[in-house]
Order: structure tokens, then C-alpha cells, then sequence
């Protein structure tokens, strides 16, 4: 109630005090940057307003109480809800000290405004502030933490899926040392190190790149053992007609015999290995149950998170291009410098973290083994990929850097038209 009595006190404070800014003499505000000025503050006193509910709803809801941790990832080794904090603070201070002066005695004088209502305005202002700003932190802790929950389960399904090809790896190289079969060395295609280059290496990539790791004689060739095919038989196994007569004949008399010959007959050594090489690998439900599971909760919270996160979004390209029609007619300030860099700070700051999570998303179907089973389950994937979207848009870090650099480019461009002019 406290939050809706502040938001009504600073939209009727900031109107009154814009229409009047726009109809004075004495002023070069504009129609157009009045209007945008009113836009802008009406939008962030719903945001404001529309935080206060969410904050509430997000802290009642399980799904979200279950995937809140006490984490969020680092910028450059400083957490990123603290720097979240820090930046809107800073946002703060520096609109309200820029609203400070614009309320002093001789602004208020300009558009024939008494000093006393210039101070409610700025107090209703001040007030406001304060509150968007712990509700829409806490709703920002909340979406870091929890698409960093996301991001880390999406890197514990990739290292199963990592452990899942070097067990189809190992397969493979069992399956094509038998006898028979036609073995290709895909190490010393892919490698160039030669037909031994060591597992280590090649499972390492990267990680550990010191040559001594692998067997110094790895480039001399050695023999490939290739045990029997289970499915072979061995000239003493094989039955002819005349022989099954013969055991028919002697069934009763050579039960010891045969009972012998049944211990013989029983799975060779090489079928169960490869029976457990087999189950150690994932099937297509196994990967597709784990999808399951991520997709529901980066689902939820993108239903949750977006309208929030695309408000922010609209509000911050608002307040820039707000800041670039102004500039066109006004010089620009240091103060206002600063509060048009700082939103795009935080723009970038809450948006990396969808982004950091989709692109992760994106990394586990290429760290997926491609088997022929798994062509239309990796079709399926590909049209499908585990991501968080704001109203069916997925946040990558494509889009972000392009945003920014719009506005670099439009910044630069009034940098270099206050310099031509001079």
C-alpha cells in the first residue's frame, strides 16, 4: 500500500511539473521530449508497482524457492547481484541529484512554480525511488540466481553426455577390434598423432596439452588384439546331423557329459563385457527425460520472468533514446553521460544471465554423440534447443551487443557532431 502511495504521489509530482516545464517560456523543453519524459515515468512506476507483485509471488512459489541458491556468476571475480545492487544505487543517486538540481530555486522559478510544491515533487520522487529500487533488486536476485541454477544443471547434463561418448567411444573401439570387422583408427584421423595417440590426449583437449602425458613409443605400431567374436564357434563346437544321433543315442549313458558340456556353452567372457559396455551408455529416453526436466523449469521461469525482463528492456531503450533527442537540441552533461550509461550496464548485466543460459543450451546438443539412432532425436534438439525466451524471443548475446552498439554508434555520433560544430 505504501509502494501504490508513493507511485500515485510521483506520477501526479512529475506530470504537473513536466506540462508546466513544456508550456513555460524560459525553458527549451519540447512537446516531444515532455511526452517522452511523462512516458518514461509512467512506465517506471509500473514496473515499480508490477515488481512489488512479483517479488512477493516469487518468493511463494516453490518452483522458485527450489531453484534459488545462494550463487550467481562473477564479473570480472565480483558477483553479479552485488554489482547489480551497486549499479541501481548508483542510477539512483545520480537521478536524484540531477532531479535536485532541476528542483532548485531558480528552475522552479522558470516554469512559475513556488519552491515548497518543487520539494514534495522531488521528496514523492526520492520516496518512489527507493522503493522500486528493493523491489526490482530483489526481483533481479532472483533471476540471477536462478538462470544460474539452470546454466550449472544444463553443464552437469553435458558432462553426462561428455562421459556418455567416450563409453560409445570405448564401445566403438571394443566393437571394431574383433575379428572381422573393418577397423578404422578415427584418433590418428582426427589427432594427425599417429594410430596410439593416448586417450588422455584426446579426451583432454584443451585441458592438458603436455606431450609426455602420452607413451613415448606411441608412434611405433603395435599389434591390435582381436578377441574371437562371440558368435563364432570353434571347430570342436560344431554339430552335424550324425553327431546329434550320437548324442541322442548316449543322453542316458554320459550325463556328466553333457552337463560338462553345457558349462562350455554358457556366454563367453566377450558378451557380457559388451553386454556391460551397452548399458553404460544413455538411450534416447535417458536424454530426453533430462531434457524434460530442464526444459520445464528454464519454461517456468521464462513465464514468470519475461513480462518483468521485457519491461526493463523497453524502459531502458526509452531512457537512451530519450537521452539522444535530447542532445540533439541540449549539450550534453556529465551527469547525463552517466545516466545513459549506467541503464545499459544494467540491461547488459540482467539479460546475460537468459543469455548465458541459452547459450549453454545451444553448447549441449553439439556436446552430444551423433549416432544413427540418434539422428531424429538430434533434429529434435536442433528445432527444440533447451532456452529461456522472452514472449518467444530468445535472449542471445548477439542481440545484446547489437543493442549496445546502436547506441554506441549514436552516442559517437553526437561526440563527433559537438566537435565539428566547435
Amino acid at each position: 500500500m505504501l509502494t501504490l502511495t508513493c507511485a500515485f504521489s510521483f506520477s501526479v509530482a512529475s506530470a504537473w511539473y513536466i506540462v508546466l516545464d513544456v508550456l513555460s517560456n524560459y525553458t527549451r523543453t519540447t512537446v516531444l521530449i515532455g511526452s517522452v519524459s511523462i512516458l518514461i515515468g509512467f512506465s517506471w512506476v509500473a514496473i515499480g508497482i508490477y515488481a512489488n507483485d512479483l517479488a512477493g509471488r516469487l518468493i511463494s512459489n516453490k518452483s522458485f524457492a527450489d531453484s534459488v541458491r545462494m550463487h550467481s556468476r562473477t564479473v570480472f571475480k565480483i558477483s553479479s547481484t552485488g554489482l547489480l545492487f551497486l549499479i541501481s544505487l548508483a542510477l539512483m543517486c545520480v537521478n536524484s541529484y540531477h532531479s535536485w538540481i532541476n528542483f532548485q530555486t531558480e528552475s522552479c522559478q522558470q516554469i512559475g512554480v513556488t519552491n515548497a510544491l518543487c520539494l514534495i515533487a522531488f521528496s514523492c520522487k526520492v520516496s518512489f525511488g527507493v522503493f522500486a529500487l528493493i523491489w526490482n533488486c530483489m526481483v533481479g536476485f532472483i533471476l540471477l540466481s536462478v538462470c544460474r541454477t539452470h546454466t550449472i544443471g544444463i553443464r552437469r547434463f553435458i558432462r553426462e553426455l561428455e562421459v556418455d561418448g567416450q563409453s560409445y567411444d570405448a564401445y566403438w573401439k571394443y566393437q571394431n577390434s574383433r575379428t572381422g570387422v573393418r577397423h578404422v583408427d578415427i584418433d590418428s584421423l582426427s589427432s594427425g598423432l599417429g594410430a596410439d595417440f593416448c586417450d588422455e590426449c584426446a579426451w583432454n583437449d584443451g585441458y592438458d596439452r603436455n606431450e609426455h602425458n602420452c607413451d613415448n613409443n606411441s608412434q611405433m605400431p603395435r599389434p591390435v588384439s582381436r578377441p574371437r567374436l562371440p558368435t563364432e564357434e570353434s571347430p570342436s563346437q560344431i554339430v552335424t546331423p550324425s553327431n546329434q544321433d550320437d548324442d541322442k543315442k548316449n543322453e542316458g549313458r554320459f550325463p556328466e557329459a553333457i552337463s560338462d558340456q553345457a558349462v562350455d556353452m554358457e556366454t563367453p567372457p566377450e558378451n557380457t563385457h559388451s553386454h556391460d559396455m551397452v548399458s553404460e551408455l544413455m538411450t534416447n529416453d535417458d536424454i530426453l527425460m533430462s531434457y524434460w526436466k530442464i526444459s520445464f523449469r528454464m519454461r517456468t521461469t521464462s513465464a514468470y520472468l519475461q513480462r518483468w525482463l521485457a519491461s526493463w528492456i523497453v524502459l531502458i531503450v526509452l531512457w537512451c533514446a530519450n537521452y539522444i533527442i535530447f542532445w540533439m537540441s541540449h549539450k550534453a552533461t556529465l551527469l547525463g553521460i552517466v545516466e545513459f550509461i549506467l541503464p545499459l550496464l544494467l540491461l547488459l548485466l540482467v539479460s546475460s544471465a537468459f543469455a548465458e543460459a541459452n547459450a549453454e543450451g545451444q553448447r549441449m546438443i553439439r556436446c552430444m554423440c551423433p549416432t544413427e539412432d540418434r539422428l531424429f532425436l538430434l533434429l529434435f534438439l536442433n528445432q527444440q534447443p533447451l532456452q529461456m525466451t522472452v514472449f518467444n524471443f530468445a535472449l542471445t548475446y548477439n542481440a545484446i551487443v547489437g543493442i549496445l552498439l546502436a547506441f554506441s554508434v549514436a552516442f559517437a555520433s553526437k561526440v563527433i557532431m559537438d566537435e565539428v560544430v566547435i
